[in-house]
Formats: C-alpha cells, sequence, structure tokens
C-alpha cells in the first residue's frame, strides 16, 4: 500500500511537461510505435485508477480496469453498433455510467477490508469477464465495430494523441482532487480510519468518493481501448489482465501520476517486444507479479517511490540550513492568566461536561458512573494508573464506543447520537501513538482538520503557534515534537469547543515537555475552548492543570484543584500502590509534629532551602 501513496511535492507542471514530451515524440514513431503508445496510454489511465483506490485510500481493490468494461460497451455501442454519437463524447457518457458502477463495487468496502475486500472484488472482475464473453450487454457484440480516430493526421497518431491527451486531462484532475478535501480524506482513511473520524472526516463518504472517481476514469480507458482495439473484446478484462495489471500498479507505485505513466509504457513496451521477439506473454506477466511481490515486501523499491525520494533529498539538502525551531519556555505568568481567566458568561454551561459515564466490556466495567466537568478556558487534568479507563473514556466520549450509558455535553448540547465524525465538529482528540498522515505537509495535515471556512490566514497562525517552520516537508521527515505539536494543531483548525489530549508528552524529552507546556497553555484562553490533558507526567500536570481528576479501576476516585488532589493519599496509592501511601502519610506526620514545635516559618524555610519535604 505504501508503495503507491501519494507524496505532496511534484507539481502539475512536471506532469504536463513530461505529458508534451511524449505527445510531440508521437511524431517521430512509425504507425506500429504509435498504436502501442496509444495502447499504453490506456493502460497509464488503469493505473490512474487503481492507485487512486488502493495506492491514495488504502483499499484493496481489485475491479478498477474490469470497470473500464462499462466504458468499452458504452463506446462500442453508442459509436459503432449504432454510430449515434462521435468517438469522444461517447468516451465521456461512458466514463459518466462507470460512476455508479464504481460507486456499487465500492459499498463492500464499507464493511470489508484489505483480503477479504480483494476476494469480493475478484469477484466483480470474474462476473464482469462473464457477462463479457457471453456477449449480452449492449455493445458486446463483436459486431460492434469502432473506427479508430485520425483527425486527419498520418498513422495511428490521431488515437495516440487522444489517449495521451486523455492521459494528461485525467492526471490533472487526480492531481488536483488529491490536493483537495477530497483527496486528503482519502489519504487519512489508508493511515488510519479512526483518526480520520476523529478529524471530521466521513470515512463512508471518503471511500464512496474514491470508488466513485476511479470508476469514472477506469470507464475511459476501457472505451481508449475499444477505440485501439475496434471492438470491446472480452479478453481485455480477463482476470488474469487484470490481476497483472494490478501487479504493475503496486511494481510501479501507481499512486503517483509518474508510477501510473511508468505502468502504461511498461506494459506496451514490454508486450510488443516480447512478441517481436517471439516470446510468450506470461513471462511478462511472471515478471510482473515477481516484481509486485518484491515491492510489497519493500514498497520503497516501487519506482515512483524512488523518483519521490530523490527529489525528497534534494529539497532536504537546500532546507539544511534552517535552524531548528526554537523551545518555549515555561511561563508561570502566562499559566495563572489562563488560570483565572473568567468563563464568558456566568450562565454559558461547560465546554465538556461528563455525566454518570459507565462502559462495559463484556463482564469488565471499565467505566463506573464517571462523571466530570471541563469549563472553557481552563486546562482540566485526567490522571491515573494504566488499566483506569482514561482512554476508554476519550473513546467514549468522541464517538468510538457504541455502547455506554450516562451523558455527554459539549456547550450544553447532548451529544450522544451523533457518529464520531459529527462530534469531531465540536469536540475533537488526539491519539496516544502518531496518527499524522506522513505523506502530508504541515499545511495539507491542518487543511485536512479544518472546519468549513477555516482560512489560510488561520491555518498559518496555527502552524506558528506549534512551531512549524517548515510546511513544505512531508510529516514522516518531521521530528516526534513537532508531528505531536500538529496533531494538536490539527484539533485547533476545526475550532471545537472542547478538545481531549491523550498523553502528549510521550516520547518526548523534559525539555520538549516543558515545550509542549508552554503552549498547551495558552490554548483554552487563544482559541476559546476547554482543554482535557490525559498525561503520566506529573510535572507537566502540575504545571498545566488548574484541576485534577483521577481515575482508578474506572472509578474517580478524587477530583479538585491540582495541588490538593495530588496531595492525597489515597491518589498515591492508586499510582505508587499502599506501602507507598503509608511511608508517604507517616512523612505528613512528621511534617505536622515539627511544624507544632517550630512553627510554620521552619517548614517554610527548610522548603525554600530545598531540604525533603518532612525529613
Amino acid at each position: 500500500m505504501f508503495g503507491l501513496k501519494r507524496a505532496s511535492g511534484t507539481p502539475l507542471s512536471a506532469m504536463l511537461v513530461v505529458a508534451l514530451v511524449i505527445v510531440v515524440g508521437g511524431f517521430a514513431l512509425s504507425p506500429y510505435w504509435q498504436y502501442v503508445g496509444a495502447v499504453g496510454a490506456a493502460e497509464a489511465i488503469f493505473g490512474l485508477s487503481i492507485g487512486l483506490v488502493y495506492g491514495q485510500a488504502g483499499m484493496l481493490s481489485l475491479c478498477q480496469p474490469a470497470i473500464g468494461a462499462i466504458g468499452a460497451w458504452s463506446v462500442a455501442y453508442l459509436t459503432g453498433e449504432r454510430g449515434w454519437v462521435p468517438l469522444p463524447w461517447s468516451l465521456i457518457i461512458g466514463a459518466i455510467i462507470g460512476i455508479p458502477i464504481g460507486l456499487a463495487a465500492g459499498m463492500p468496502a464499507l464493511r470489508l477490508r484489505r483480503v477479504n475486500l480483494a476476494i469480493v472484488t475478484l469477484g466483480v472482475v470474474i462476473v464482469i469477464y462473464t457477462v463479457a464473453q457471453a456477449g449480452q450487454v449492449a455493445g458486446s457484440q463483436q459486431s460492434a465495430y469502432v473506427k479508430s480516430p485520425t483527425f486527419d493526421l498520418a498513422g495511428y497518431m490521431g488515437l495516440y494523441l487522444l489517449g495521451w491527451l486523455s492521459f494528461t486531462l485525467l492526471a490533472g484532475l487526480t492531481i488536483v482532487l488529491r490536493r483537495s478535501r477530497w483527496g486528503l480524506s482519502w489519504l487519512a482513511i489508508a493511515r488510519s480510519e479512526r483518526a480520520a473520524a476523529a478529524m471530521g472526516v466521513s470515512v463512508t463518504r471518503a471511500k464512496l468518493t474514491a470508488f466513485a472517481v476511479a470508476g469514472f476514469i477506469a470507464a475511459w480507458a476501457g472505451g481508449l481501448l475499444v477505440a485501439g482495439f475496434g471492438s470491446a473484446d472480452p479478453s481485455n478484462f480477463d482476470p488474469v489482465v487484470v490481476l497483472t495489471l494490478f501487479a504493475l500498479a503496486v511494481m510501479m507505485g501507481a499512486g503517483y501520476w509518474e508510477g501510473a505513466l511508468a505502468l502504461g509504457l511498461f506494459s506496451a513496451i514490454s508486450s510488443a517486444l516480447l512478441q517481436q521477439w517471439g516470446l510468450t506473454p506470461d513471462l511478462g506477466t511472471a515478471l510482473f507479479a515477481i516484481g509486485a511481490i518484491t515491492v510489497l515486501g519493500k514498497p520503497e523499491a516501487a519506482f515512483s517511490v524512488m523518483i519521490r525520494r530523490q527529489v525528497a533529498k534534494l529539497s532536504s539538502r537546500r532546507a539544511a540550513a534552517d535552524e531548528p525551531p526554537e523551545l518555549r519556555p515555561f511561563s508561570p505568568v502566562v499559566a495563572k492568566v489562563a488560570a483565572g481567566r473568567p468563563a464568558d458568561g456566568p450562565d454559558r454551561p461547560p465546554a465538556l461536561e461528563i455525566s454518570n459515564l459507565t462502559v462495559n466490556f463484556g463482564a469488565v466495567r471499565a467505566l463506573d458512573d464517571v462523571s466530570l466537568t471541563v469549563p472553557y478556558g481552563e486546562v482540566v487534568g485526567l490522571v491515573g494508573p494504566n488499566g483506569a479507563g482514561k482512554s476508554t473514556l476519550v473513546d467514549a466520549t468522541t464517538g468510538f464506543l457504541a455502547a455506554y450509558s450516562g451523558v455527554v455535553r459539549v456547550d450544553g448540547a447532548q451529544i450522544d447520537a451523533l457518529p464520531a465524525f459529527k462530534r469531531a465538529r465540536i469536540v475533537r482528540r488526539t491519539f496516544q501513538q502518531d496518527r499524522t498522515i506522513g505523506e502530508l505537509t504541515a499545511e495539507g495535515y491542518l487543511r485536512l482538520g479544518a472546519a468549513p471556512g477555516t482560512t489560510a490566514k488561520q491555518i498559518r497562525e496555527i502552524i506558528e503557534f506549534v512551531g512549524c517552520r517548515d510546511t513544505s516537508t512531508p510529516l514522516h521527515s518531521l521530528d516526534v515534537r513537532l508531528r505531536r505539536l500538529l496533531m494538536i494543531g490539527a484539533c485547533l483548525t476545526g475550532r471545537p469547543k472542547a478538545i481531549l489530549v491523550d498523553e502528549p508528552a510521550a516520547g518526548l524529552s523534559a525539555e520538549e515537555s516543558i515545550d509542549l507546556a508552554a503552549r498547551l497553555v495558552e490554548i483554552p484562553e487563544r482559541f476559546g475552548c476547554g482543554l482535557l490533558v490525559i498525561e503520566h507526567d506529573m510535572e507537566l500536570v502540575r504545571l498545566l492543570c488548574t484541576s485534577l481528576v483521577v481515575l482508578d479501576f474506572g472509578k474517580v476516585i478524587a477530583s479538585g484543584p491540582t495541588a490538593e488532589v495530588l496531595a492525597r493519599a489515597d491518589v498515591a496509592a492508586a499510582y505508587l500502590g499502599d506501602d507507598v501511601a503509608a511511608e508517604t502519610a507517616l512523612e505528613e506526620i512528621a511534617v505536622e509534629e515539627t511544624s507544632d514545635r517550630n512553627g510554620p516559618a521552619a517548614i517554610t524555610s527548610s522548603q525554600k532551602a530545598g531540604e525533603p519535604h518532612g525529613r
């Protein structure tokens, strides 16, 4: 999958230049090689279709080339059998008909993944091939002959031009779409459907739009094959041919336009050479399969990926002189201002209110009647030992657990009936693990999470807030700290009422954690929301949180101002065990006795001098 994915970077102009060279070069070819080039253009367009569904959206679907039969039958019937419609128009009509067929083929993807989806879509290929062989569809009969276009040019130059101009148009369409909200959502579901939904992406819509666009492209390619071969030959949609194209798509990295281009040229030219040398075409099929297996085991070996890596290396050399972003010191003044900021109004409900939340996993009660409140303008901490139920609370609050009892309100509105991607419009979350999309740039990633109406200026302000200087480098090239900050930034672009940040300091150094705290503490006041921080780093919790909720075995055992909660013996017992908690209690008794004998000033002075508390 990763070998096919799109990276941000290669501009549309580069594709246009390469296409222009191919088109102009066609005038120097013999009619035979013009014909081979035209077939290569059709196969390159099939590569765009495969790369969009598999490489961009991460869905293992095998049926895209078979959907080309829809375009083939349309062209054969409208232009060949009936002669009603000129070829260019029948290509467009066939491609439009391919959209609902693509949607229908994509329905299993809503329930199935990976190998299961591949098996079902292979069944679609077999059905289409069987129908094509039977000749029971209008346009599938051999009598529906289509004459190749000439455009008053010698040889097969007219067909060659039509093929490569079609590729240029459709490759440009995929480049534009993949920079749009649709394309960003395709990459998001390929990386993680949960993370995509948490950013407000409808996974269902993203999958179906990918199949619809791929169906349009595949049907166009099928129509071009008819223009080249003269009829809708069933052998073009043989399951072996379809699987061969898929193997080539993996081998070449067809998720990028240059991979799809290489697929078409390599497939057509190698087939022609094998035929001229008197060798069986099955030899090429075997070689393609071996290449695909190699790339599946080593995705970076895909043709287009290697090209992109070389371009990225050149770019990184140019950016090597850039200084790393400075780490912010934590400002107690900013923390006090944020903590003391009044709510927007005395009657305004809290940003997030969770009441009597209970979650059961079979006989295990993960959360037991949990209630907490996150006011506007405040940072509330949620802490507890591993297995206490913190992440379960985040999942339930943001819509990733279907079965729970209790009520979740955001800004006073109950949201329990909303799915995860709709809840993300008002409450956002991050994940413990890195769920950023490595192929996107910082700007593209934040645009994916942005609420409707978010301006480019607002996105730039958030990029500056998180301290990301390089907005053109793919996220996989950035360090852990920046990727974690960008996950938080993507939450901010959604302009939610509340944000739940799950272990943001995991994997960070002490200095980086302080920098993180300095940025997090500004969020409630600067962006007008409430912030719930789930964290194990107690120093970070002390710096950030005005109040604290402690979970243990799914129950709230303490809540209130941070200093008071952390001083409680039962909180220490939950974290460190009863023995350590007992020792802590004895230390507190010793402190009280010392205070009684010497007065509070003695304790205060010893603490200021750095002596251990209670010793």
